[in-house]
């Protein structure tokens, strides 16, 4: 599917697509019951390029929107970008001002976590290779902040 546009905001780009969705409604006279097809348009954005800052705010929404493309790119190629600690230490603060949101997103939010972690730290990497990337004072924030939040 190629994009319909680009929009820029808040130094991110998307990339614009229109997708026609069904919209079922039953019209009910005394006579028939009919079922009828509406068609709407919906716009979807996906993220095309953005600072390094943008893509790890965007990374707990778009666990909740299970875009997985965006999450295998992120985690696939962001060594070339920029470096495990610089991208620990954002999500840590991106984190860390989420406990304070009430509710189910504050659920949602703990679910995201768990799975950005885990994707960075643990997948493709050895316990070894984590430490020398991380270095041991880092990783002890990173399981401290995971234990008090």
């Amino acid at each position: 599917m190629r994009p319909w546009t680009e929009e820029k905001e808040d130094e991110v780009i998307y990339n614009v697509y229109l997708k026609k969705t069904d919209q079922l409604n039953s019209l009910q006279t005394p006579e028939k019951n009919w079922l009828a097809v509406k068609w709407r348009t919906v716009k979807s954005r996906t993220i095309k390029a953005a600072t390094v800052e943008k893509l790890v705010e965007h990374l707990p929404t778009v666990i909740e929107e299970m875009d997985s493309l965006y999450l295998h790119t992120f985690f696939n190629t962001y060594l070339t970008f920029t470096n495990l600690q610089y991208v620990l230490k954002l999500l840590m603060h991106r984190y860390y001002e989420a406990c304070h949101i009430p509710g189910s997103q504050r659920e949602n939010l703990k679910r995201s976590k768990v799975v950005c972690f885990d994707k960075l730290l643990f997948q493709r990497q050895s316990k070894r290779r984590i430490l020398k990337l991380t270095g041991k004072s880092l990783l002890r924030r990173v399981l401290t902040f995971f234990v008090h939040s």
